[in-house]
């Protein structure tokens, strides 16, 4: 039966879920910070040493502490769990900002500078960037203190992860190695890094920058202690955190001792226990037995919980958008650099992959069109999927009214800006209009009961109710046949980075509400769209004239007429290659024990974070 689709049998209670979301980058010449406060004084050993904190979440992940294997989501969990940092912070301000402005605070280093040429023609030529480091950060082990923090660490750490590392698999390998040739650590605490490409806010870059805590970034490591045991450093916990940990057993729990002389805060409190429940269900029941203080839970079991008396954290504000991207669209045929000639695996335009255009005429790699016949089908099938989606009723059904519609997409898949953007047009909203649907599959050449896979990963922070319902609706208002597959992210990441993947799949990679508020223009896209020097993550697309956007804004005038007018055009041309799409976006919702918790200044990022700031009854 066809028609507007309003009776979801498919609904199931949501999960709710800890994820990023991860915006376009911004770029503009940036001056050298003021000179930051100096470090607070190491405390003495808190008043509540013998207390424990108990968290139960939806994913604690593995230890990874090797960069160049610290893969996403399980790398965030280092830094906003509390045992390594970065080398910038956020700046706490009454807006709840959540901007470059905001997030290139000193952390690990206290102050940067730059010698950079008149302008960026010569390739060989892009400047450098001298960056100072804290002096007196203790990196600690399961056994405690093991050494102090030198630019020699930081500047492997960097390295490791990609800017000196071809073979580096980390989430922010793309960032590292398009933009910074190998760090070099001049004396004790002081480095000098050459840019590969100039990038003004390379610290956070709206969210994508190399080493802000404020969004997906590489935490600090220990060369020292590589130095000493080698690969086992894998596994092995340490960082300059407030905590340090005594045992990680993975994807189940985590056992973590509170410092007493961390260089900016002592938790109040002596021991941290983190639990993995994958079940809301679960959470929500230790929450309410007093077996956990705090507890990441669903929407359905707020009303109930906070009838029982028990709150909801309303710091993080955070949000995890919910993206298509329509794999196995890779059409960089040759290295926007070097012009090696590539051709992906995941690269299959054919009848069993119609959301995956040939832009090659005639099989020319050379001569390419959005106007060959299989890229016109290829975007008359991938809208098709995303016009028969019904986003007010998922927003409605599904996540309760506590999220929202996004009608624009992620990063080179349909349009990078939420329609809350200030640079946001209505000419790029997608709708729901199941008869433009099922015409447009008509002009694909793609029948009725169509089998194809649908990839919802696990652990990655998308709801597998929100990949239920899209199915569901492909299935009632296109007659097709999706298959889910929701096995982990992390068992699927390297077809990313081996450009294998060419299923449309769901991820929170692309901007929500909380992105791009508060300041306009500047580079995009940010990463991981074109061929890059090192291995790392990509969603399934690919097209070197993506590099080139990014080689026109990241050296203009962030936020000018001509910047915003060519983001604008670039916009453009993704919402008519509609290479995916937004859906919806999820919030996170935190309960709390107020029986147990007094405060907690909780930090309005990615994901749940600074358990430090806690304060125990």
């Amino acid at each position: 039966m066809k028609g507007k689709f309003r009776k979801p049998l498919w609904l199931l209670p949501l999960f709710a879920v800890a994820a990023l979301a991860v915006a376009a980058c911004s770029s503009a010449p940036a001056e050298a910070p003021a000179a930051p406060a100096p470090a607070a004084p190491a405390p003495a050993a808190p008043s509540g040493a013998g207390k424990t904190l108990t968290v139960v979440l939806d994913n604690v992940g593995s230890p990874l502490f090797l960069n160049a294997k610290a893969t996403f989501p399980d790398n965030m969990f280092n830094y906003y769990f509390g045992f390594q940092e970065a080398l910038a912070t956020w700046a706490t301000n009454s807006a709840n900002d959540v901007s470059d402005s905001t997030c290139e605070t000193p952390m690990l280093m206290t102050s940067w500078s730059y010698d950079l040429p008149p302008n960026f023609d010569d390739p060989d030529n892009q400047g450098v960037v001298t960056i100072n480091i804290r002096e007196g950060v203790d990196v600690y082990t399961a056994d405690g203190r093991h050494s102090e923090l030198t630019a020699e660490d930081v500047a492997w750490s960097i390295n490791d992860a990609g800017a000196d590392n071809p073979a580096s698999t980390h989430s922010n390998t793309g960032e590292a190695f398009d933009w910074f040739k190998r760090w070099e650590a001049v004396d004790r605490y002081k480095i000098v890094a050459p840019f590969r490409s100039y990038q003004a806010d390379w610290i956070n870059g709206s969210g994508a920058g190399i080493s802000s805590m404020c969004g997906d970034t590489i935490g600090i490591v220990s060369k020292q202690l590589y130095d000493e045991i080698g690969d086992e450093i894998l596994t092995t916990a340490h960082g300059t955190g407030p905590f340090f940990v005594q045992e990680w057993r993975p994807n189940e729990r985590i056992e973590a001792e509170s410092r007493v002389d961390h260089w900016f805060n002592s938790p109040a409190f002596g021991h941290l226990t983190l639990i993995q429940a994958g079940e809301a269900s679960t959470r929500s029941a230790m929450l309410q037995t007093g077996a956990a203080d705090i507890a990441l839970t669903s929407i359905q079991d707020v009303t109930p919980l906070t009838n029982a008396g028990f709150k909801f954290h309303e710091g993080l504000n955070q949000v995890s958008g919910h993206f298509l991207y329509m794999a196995g669209n890779y059409w960089s045929f040759e290295h926007p650099v070097d012009g090696t000639p590539i051709l992906r695996e995941g690269f299959t335009p054919d009848a069993d992959h119609p959301w995956i255009g040939d832009p090659r005429v005639d099989g020319d790699p050379t001569n390419l069109s959005d106007e060959t016949e299989s890229m016109l089908k290829g975007i008359a099938f991938r809208e098709a999927l995303l016009w028969s989606i019904d986003r007010e009723l998922i927003a409605e059904t599904i996540i309760s009214g506590f999220g929202g519609i996004i009608y624009g997409g992620g990063h080179g898949a349909g349009v990078a800006f939420h329609q809350t953007d200030p640079e946001w047009k209505d000419k790029w909203a997608l709708g729901y209009d199941p008869d433009f649907a099922r015409s447009r599959m008509a002009d694909a050449g793609v029948d009725e009961g169509f089998e194809f896979e649908f990839y919802c990963p696990s652990g990655s922070g998308t709801s597998p109710e929100v990949c239920q319902a899209i199915s569901g609706m492909w299935e009632v208002e296109l007659g097709l046949k999706p298959r889910i597959d929701n096995t982990s992210y992390s068992s699927r990441r390297p077809t990313m980075v081996g450009r294998q993947i060419n299923v449309p799949w769901l991820t929170n990679w692309g901007p929500n509400r909380n992105e791009a508020q508060f300041e306009i223009g500047g580079t995009i896209p940010v990463c991981c769209l074109w061929p890059i020097g090192a291995g790392g993550y990509n969603a399934g697309i690919e097209d070197n004239r993506f590099f080139d956007d990014f080689n026109t804004t990241r050296i203009q005038e962030k936020g000018s007429p001509e910047n915003l007018a060519t983001r604008e055009a670039m916009m453009d041309r993704w919402s008519r290659l509609r290479l995916g799409g937004g859906v919806v976006e999820v919030p996170t919702l935190i309960g709390m024990n107020p029986d147990t918790v007094v405060s907690w200044e909780l930090k309005p990022w990615r994901a749940v974070n600074s358990f430090d700031t806690v304060v125990l009854k």
